[in-house]
């Protein structure tokens, strides 16, 4: 009991006075050297050259979705727009004749007449043909071809005719040198066949598909209503004549015929 009451003194005397002093010293040494040794440590790993860098680590999870924004203010209402304009009506205006020039103007001074067709600012034509009738023309177009057949026959050695009828006239007849007739075809100014006709313009051509009448001594083509003089030799406005005789014995009858072209100038 009396050691713990006076535990100062217990200390002191195993040691005595000089060497607690000395334990004092050298634990304040102790304490200062290690504090230094700290602080030059730290100094020297602050002073190292810092190690390469770690590879980026994983993307972390989604954080969770905001909360849903407050919905904005409504909009203004705009404007009601102007009313349109009223459209216009198509008005038609028929007429027996022409309209002016270059709307339904016939041959001549004569109009075919039609229809006109007004739509605001457009105008537009409808036109009759130009007999204002049946709607064909009054004669064949210029480099417009026509195409039809014909054909003959006798007994013996005697004269044939064929007749050639232009369904649209011409507006005048063919002479001589441009009428043509040809059993093969593919010749200057007649380049079709008998199978396909053809003709130049300006030109009629008979092409001659297969018989026994040959051309008569008057002429192959005669223009109709005349059988003699040069003037009869050629084709009309409305057709042509095909003069043709037999090659046959008297009782033996010749048969011809074959298809035509003809070609307005």
């Amino acid at each position: 009991m009396k050691r713990l009451r006076k535990p100062i003194r217990a200390i002191r005397e195993p040691f005595g006075t000089a060497g607690l002093m000395v334990a004092i010293v050298a634990l304040v040494f102790a304490l200062a050297g290690g504090a230094y040794a700290a602080n030059n440590l730290g100094a020297t790993a602050s002073k190292a050259k810092p190690g390469p860098r770690g590879k980026t680590g994983p993307a972390g999870p989604a954080g969770p979705a905001g909360a849903k924004g407050d919905p904005g203010a409504a909009g203004t209402n705009g404007t009601n727009g102007t009313n349109g304009t009223n459209g216009t009506s198509v008005t038609s205006t028929e007429s027996a004749s022409s309209f002016g020039a270059g709307h339904c103007d016939g041959a001549g001074s004569t109009g075919v007449g039609g229809s006109k067709f007004v739509a605001g600012a457009t105008t537009t034509y409808a036109c009759n043909g130009k007999n204002g009738t049946t709607g064909f023309t009054e004669t064949l177009p210029s480099e417009k071809t026509e195409t039809g057949a014909w054909t003959a026959m006798t007994v013996g050695e005697n004269l044939a005719f064929g007749s050639i009828s232009f369904s649209i006239p011409l507006e005048v007849g063919l002479n001589e040198s441009h009428v043509i007739y040809t059993e093969s075809g593919g010749v200057e100014h007649c380049l079709g066949t008998a199978a396909a006709p053809e003709a130049a313009p300006g030109y009629l051509c008979v092409y001659k598909t297969q018989g026994g009448l040959e051309p008569s001594f008057l002429g192959p083509i005669l223009v109709p209503g005349k059988t003699t003089g040069e003037d009869a030799k050629g084709a009309g406005a409305t057709g042509a004549l095909l003069a043709l005789h037999g090659e046959g014995e008297p009782t033996e009858v010749s048969l011809a015929y074959g298809t035509w072209a003809v070609t307005a100038s």
